[in-house]
């Protein structure tokens, strides 16, 4: 539904819409999406970061602006999902995660697989409309499973995790990545052992924690992301431990949750001049 009615739609109009929505936290243009990824292997680039709240309600946005009802219905993100695990009930969530200015740069989560989906789908007609745009054309989509592990080993093909073999950097111990740490935790007595675990953590924003060497933030931890194979997802998150955060394992789900949100894989298929992308020639 969303191609019919890109091709229908003026490049004006979608340009209008997306520069003076109703939700202006996040103002989206070729350059804004060329500048959110990195190259990962000729023509694959990765998103730096997770998908935000403040882009994903610009998409919510735009079906609103077009009447695109069904989609709408597919693409609604279920707040109940805060709720849905006791062990990590936190009702103002509800209310404010998705909503509030404050975590317009948190990654967005308890969406669908096939919302995830229509989304890349939207981007990549947003940004194939352009008329200034540095690539000829490109397809957003999740990225394989294959493709996910090389964006997290960044050129370090033996690495556990996004940034080496522990959690912890060299230089000052700090934690690398937004996960379940309660072990690293030291407590003067069970009371406060027993609050930590149950507020263990918090999804943190996009930019945040270490990024690797290819310059994407949060490959391990924070929220784990959907890849194309439905029901998959990798890197671990803020509820898991760190065993779910190496880059070889996966966590798997049935329906959207508050710990699972994605991140984009932009393939390039025609360069500035038009000409189809050959790999035999890069």
């Amino acid at each position: 539904m969303i191609k019919q009615i890109l091709r229908t739609a003026s490049i004006i109009i979608i340009g209008l819409f997306l520069l003076n929505g109703k939700d202006d936290s996040y103002s989206i243009d070729a350059k804004v999406i060329e500048k959110s990824v990195a190259k990962i292997s000729d023509n694959l680039y990765a998103g730096k970061f997770e998908v935000s709240n403040a882009m994903y309600n610009q998409f919510l946005n735009f079906l609103r602006h077009v009447n695109g009802t069904e989609d709408l219905k597919t693409c609604l993100i279920d707040s109940l999902g805060w709720i849905a695990d006791k062990q990590n009930y936190n009702e103002p969530l509800v209310m404010y995660y998705h909503k509030h200015p404050f975590y317009y740069e948190h990654p967005v989560v308890n969406i669908s697989y096939e919302a995830a989906n229509l989304f890349c789908s939207w981007l990549t007609d947003m940004y194939n409309a352009f008329p200034k745009r540095k690539f000829g054309k490109v397809k957003f989509r999740l990225p394989t499973e294959q493709e996910w592990m090389l964006a997290a080993h960044a050129g370090h093909p033996d690495y556990k995790f996004a940034n080496g073999d522990t959690v912890r950097a060299a230089k000052n111990g700090s934690m690398m990545y937004n996960f379940n740490s309660v072990k690293y935790f030291t407590f003067k007595n069970k009371s406060d052992s027993a609050l930590m675990n149950e507020n263990a953590g918090m999804l943190a924003p996009c930019k945040s924690y270490w990024a690797n060497d290819f310059g994407l933030y949060n490959m391990s931890g924070n929220a784990a992301e959907m890849i194309s194979t439905k029901g998959v997802a990798k890197g671990g998150s803020f509820l898991d431990g760190e065993s779910s955060l190496r880059i070889d394992n996966y966590i798997s789900y049935d329906k959207s949750a508050c710990n699972i949100g994605f991140r984009y894989l932009m393939e390039v298929v025609k360069m500035e001049n038009g000409n189809d992308y050959d790999l035999k020639k890069q």
